[in-house]
Parts: structure tokens; C-alpha cells; sequence
């Protein structure tokens, strides 16, 4: 894995329903229950009271008057939006891509869920369909700077840049204050090498959002490259400040910490980031290559094995897991580790790790008195059970 791999960031940009955010939310929900104690059977209002706690993003209270009002009304358009918002928050995106297609097709003129049906797709990988839904609700014009948006997104992940750049472009002519789609056409810049123009877009989506955490891990990926590790430091710590959740920006700020030789500094980093996203094996690698550092075996096994959980074909897993037991003078683990590391950096054609691999290898079976023949039947990761 590379370090300084640029990743594209942006904003999924739902079209909050009717209305728009109380001044005092509190007292607003205070006089809609009263209103509502009269009147509890108006399925208007207990909308409108779950509007207000979906705004607040009380999500488990506007799930509860939502259903309510689909008890009255199971064709209310709107509280089946509202519960496709709170499905998507709660990452649920399955259940979040029913509800807006029964909204789409309660009300197939509703254009809002069909930005948001080619938002969830775009989320799922989807992105032919994703594509398809955007296109047609470009074409209505309703939201049009964040439709362009995100069929910027789908293109850049389709690959094609320059249509990816043609979006964003388009979006920053109709909503020049746009901090997303200016973040977004950054990563593109960056990606095409024109560096100063990404700099700019980054800057510039700072400028009219401060709290944009994709901008700062995006800039700072941007320092990094250059190698202004500082610099970068500094930015995914601002970050860090408005999100302090963000699994992104503390991966990086673990990796920035080990280039400046603060490794103390890289594992507490790389520790919040495994909390805030416990299945990225990189993020469990990084940490297991710290605690062999700190000479903490048995954390630095932990991380590998969950490593090899989260990615069985991660070779550079089970090479640092077979020198560890090594270390253990565990030589039945080395060896059956060093030989899947092998057979997946040859499938993986890394030759030079291969080489490292079999060399190992020679000096295990010396070492332990085995050979290759008592492991024949050793279980093997899919990719290479067939494999030379």
C-alpha cells in the first residue's frame, strides 16, 4: 500500500425535505409535541416533529414518529425519505435505497430521491446505475450543482478524469462556494499532476467551508506528496479537531508521525483510527509493523492475524507473522506463514519480496530439521490454493 495515495473525498449531499432548520430546534420540538399531544392522530405533524429531530440528527426519535406516520399513511413520500436519510446516516444502505425507491415511486416526479437513489449507488459501487439515476435528475434540474457533483464522483470512479473535472467544473459555475465539488476537482488536478491547481481548489474549499475534514485530509495528502511532512502534519491535525473520529485523517497522521520518527505518537494514531474502523487491514498492519518495532510480540501478532481476517491474500501480513514466530522459534508457524507470503508474492509479482520469501524459507527448513513435504497439506488463501 502506498502512503501517499490520494483518496477521493467529497461530501454525499442528501436534499434535506421541505423546510429549513429551526433557528431554536428545542423550542420548535417543545411547541410541536404540545401541538401534537392535542392532535396525535395528524400525520402532518408528527412529520413535521420527526423532520425536526432528523435535523438535530436525533435519529433513534425521527425513526420513531416517521413510522408512526407510515402506520397512518404507509403512502406518505416524505417519511419514507426521511427514514431513507436515517437508514443511509446509520450506514444502513440497503434499507436506505428501498425507502427512496418507494419514495420515487409514490411520487416519480420527485427528483430529490432520485439524487439520492444515485447517491446510495454510488456508495454501493454501483456506478452504471448511479449514473443513470443522476443523469435523468440533471436533466430535471432540481439540485444541479450536486447532481454534477456526484456524477463527478461516478465518472472519477469509473476512471474517466477529464469528465469527472467536466462535472465539478459545471457544478462550480452554478455554486461557486461549493466546498465539495471545489475539494473534489483538487483530488482530480492532483490526480492529472497539475499540483498548483489542486493546492487552489483546496484552499479555496476551506475558504467557504473551514469545517470541511475531506479538504484538510485532501491538503494534506497534497503537502505530503511534496514532502512538507510539517506542513501536512499540521493540516490532518486540523482535521483531526473537527472530527476527531475520522478513521482517514488519523491513518495519515499515524503515517506522517513514523516519517518524522515518532512512533509512540504513530500508534496512538493508528490505534483511534483500527476504533473508528476496525476493518481496514492496512490500518491493523501499520500497527502490527509498530508493535514489532516496540519488540510487543504478542500485540504484533494480534495485528497481523486480524490483518490476514480483514484481507486473506496480504502477503506482507504473513511475512512479518512467519518472522515474529521466528523470533517465538515457533517453526512450524514461520514456515507454513513464509509459504503462503511466498506463493502470494509470486501470484502478486513482487519478485524481490518472493526472493526474500523463499531465502527464508531455506534457512527455516535448515533451521527447524522440515521440509516442504510436511506441509502439503497446509490450508491455502482462494488466490493461491491452485497457484505454480
Amino acid at each position: 500500500m502506498s502512503h501517499f495515495r490520494t483518496i477521493l473525498s467529497f461530501l454525499i449531499f442528501f436534499v434535506s425535505m421541505a423546510g429549513c432548520a429551526p433557528e431554536t430546534p428545542q423550542e420548535i420540538i417543545a411547541d410541536l409535541i404540545r401541538t401534537m399531544n392535542k392532535n396525535p392522530q395528524d400525520p402532518e405533524l408528527r412529520y413535521a416533529l420527526g423532520k425536526a429531530y432528523l435535523d438535530l440528527k436525533e435519529y433513534d426519535k425521527a425513526q420513531e414518529e416517521f413510522t408512526q406516520v407510515l402506520k397512518m399513511n404507509a403512502d406518505h413520500m416524505l417519511s419514507h425519505q426521511g427514514m431513507g436519510l436515517i437508514y443511509y446516516n446509520q450506514r444502513l444502505l440497503g434499507d436506505a435505497e428501498k425507502e427512496f425507491k418507494t419514495a420515487f415511486i409514490l411520487d416519480n416526479k420527485d427528483s430529490i430521491s432520485l439524487i439520492n437513489l444515485g447517491t446510495v449507488n454510488l456508495e454501493l459501487n454501483r456506478i452504471t446505475t448511479a449514473i443513470s439515476y443522476l443523469e435523468i435528475a440533471k436533466k430535471r434540474g432540481t439540485d444541479k450543482a450536486s447532481t454534477l457533483n456526484n456524477l463527478g464522483i461516478a465518472h472519477y470512479k469509473k476512471k474517466e478524469i477529464p469528465e469527472a473535472v467536466s462535472e465539478w467544473e459545471a457544478a462550480l459555475k452554478i455554486k461557486p462556494d461549493f466546498s465539495e465539488a471545489h475539494s473534489n476537482l483538487g483530488v482530480a488536478y492532483q490526480e492529472q499532476g497539475k499540483r498548483n491547481l489542486a493546492l487552489k481548489e483546496y484552499k479555496a474549499a476551506l475558504k467557504w467551508n473551514p469545517e470541511n475534514v475531506k479538504a484538510y485530509y485532501n491538503l494534506g495528502s497534497l503537502l505530503a506528496i511534496s514532502g512538507k511532512l510539517e506542513p501536512a502534519l499540521q493540516q490532518w491535525n486540523n482535521g483531526k479537531k473537527i472530527d476527531p473520529e475520522d478513521p482517514e485523517i488519523r491513518e495519515k497522521l499515524g503515517w506522517v508521525y513514523e516519517q518524522l520518527g515518532d512512533n509512540e505518537s504513530a500508534v496512538r494514531e493508528y490505534e483511534s483510527a483500527s476504533k473508528y474502523n476496525p476493518h481496514d487491514p492496512e490500518i491493523h498492519f501499520n500497527l502490527g509493523r509498530l508493535h514489532s518495532f516496540f519488540k510487543e510480540h504478542d500485540q504484533a501478532v494480534k495485528s497481523f492475524k486480524k490483518t490476514i481476517n480483514l484481507n486473506p491474500d496480504h502477503a506482507e501480513a504473513y511475512y512479518w507473522l512467519s518472522i515474529l514466530y521466528d523470533d517465538f522459534d515457533s517453526g512450524k508457524n514461520a514456515i507454513s506463514n513464509m509459504i503462503i507470503a511466498d506463493l502470494l508474492f509470486q501470484k502478486q509479482r513482487k519478485k524481490e519480496m518472493a526472493k526474500k520469501a523463499q531465502d527464508n524459507l531455506q534457512l527455516f527448513y535448515k533451521h527447524y530439521g522440515m521440509t516442504r513435504k510436511a506441509f502439503e497439506d497446509l490450508p491455502l488463501p482462494d488466490s493461491v490454493r491452485n497457484f505454480g
